[in-house]
Formats: C-alpha cells, structure tokens, sequence
C-alpha cells in the first residue's frame, strides 16, 4: 500500500470521480476478490485517512459488456490509446474499440466523435506511429 504523505499522488476534488481499469481472472471460489482503499488528507488539516471495502464478486461485472456505459467508454478509450502506442491486443481490433465507444456513447456528441475517430483510424493506413516514451516503463 502507498502511505507516503511527502509524496502528491493527484488531486481529486469534491464532486470529481477516477476511473481505474484492471482487468481480473476470476477464481470459481466464493467471498471477497480482495480490498479497495482509498487514502487522501482532510482538506482542512491535511490529517491522512483511509476508507477501506471489501471488493465483492457482485461488485464486479462478468464481462465488460455488463458493466456501466462510463467503464465501457473508458476501456475503449484505454484500448485505443494502447493501440496507437503499438500495444495491439488481438482481441480489440480498432473495429472492435469503435463498436465498444460507440456502444458507451449514451448520446454525448464527444464520445460519439470519438466512435467515429477510432472507426476511422481503423479503415485508414497509420502512416507514423506513436514511438514508445524512454521514460514510461514497460513501454
């Protein structure tokens, strides 16, 4: 667990939310997958504290399909970036990450561009990519 409080780890503000994507192998055994925690300091105080929750089964969607328009949305944006970065995983061809935003779209006119953007890198030749960044590990 990370409890260094000289080191910033983002701001998050009242009202604001974070999307962090895993992606799990459930075990056919029963109980908690395991325990989410979140850490931050008192606004007033800068006094750390953690919320701890147990992560259940019931929490967790059996496919990415079942989950919420905004996980969906995420993923494909999360899978188009790693494309672009030469990251391709056979299962999500840009067609595919096209049909997943568009499919999470809900109506908002930005990620309906964003469908249509990943639909079109998908039928277009890429004629540079991304070159790895040095300084971000594992790519």
């Amino acid at each position: 667990a990370f409890r260094d409080d000289r080191v910033d780890a983002g701001e998050l503000g009242a009202g604001h939310a974070v999307t962090a994507l895993y992606e799990v192998t459930l075990a056919p055994a029963a109980g908690a997958l395991g325990t989410v925690t979140v850490r931050g300091l008192l606004p007033d105080s800068r006094e750390p504290f953690e919320v701890s929750a147990p992560l259940t089964r019931a929490a967790v969607a059996r496919q990415l399909a079942e989950g919420p328009a905004d996980l969906r949305f995420a993923a494909a944006v999360a899978l188009a970036a790693d494309h672009l970065r030469g990251h391709v995983a056979e299962a999500w061809p840009l067609e595919a990450i096209a049909r997943l935003a568009e499919g999470a779209a809900a109506g908002q006119p930005a990620r309906e561009e964003f469908a249509d953007l990943v639909r079109r890198a998908a039928v277009a030749p890429v004629a540079v990519a991304a070159a790895p960044s040095a300084d971000v590990a594992g790519y």
